[in-house]
């Protein structure tokens, strides 16, 4: 799976940006554009996440993940600090005998890392937006 987290400037609208990265993914296609767009920490890797459990997406990825085929791109996912576009690469199944306890744990792991991951997007959005500078 592959992402593009991207936000909004005052002087811009959600259709217009959007527009931007839709031509630049057909330009230059999703990992170009993701190094180019994405504010998240994966943009340096083209925007790859890698193979994720469908146990640890929130319940809104997964409503807008469900239906895609491989090589869709999702439609604006509003999260907290932004917007967030997912391509499918590839899916497989897997079978596994799961410890509860275990997953249990990994899921509020993962869990508390992406709350802990919008918090500090949103904070430095904030900051972003109050700092002035200078130039001599």
């Amino acid at each position: 799976m592959f992402e593009i987290l991207f936000d909004i400037k005052k002087d811009e609208n959600l259709d217009s940006k959007l527009n931007v990265i839709k031509n630049d993914i057909k330009i230059k296609g999703f990992e170009n554009s993701a190094i180019i767009h994405s504010l998240s920490p994966t943009a340096k890797t083209g925007g790859e996440l890698g193979w994720i459990k469908t146990s640890s997406l929130s319940d809104k990825i997964k409503e807008e993940i469900k239906d895609l085929k491989i090589g869709e791109i999702t439609k604006p996912i509003v999260i907290p600090g932004g917007f967030l576009l997912l391509k499918i690469q590839n899916k497989r199944i897997t079978k596994k005998n799961l410890n509860i306890e275990k997953e249990l744990k990994l899921a509020v792991r993962n869990k508390t890392n992406e709350q802990l991951n919008q918090f500090s997007i949103i904070y430095f959005n904030k900051i972003k937006k109050d700092i002035l500078i200078n130039e001599l």
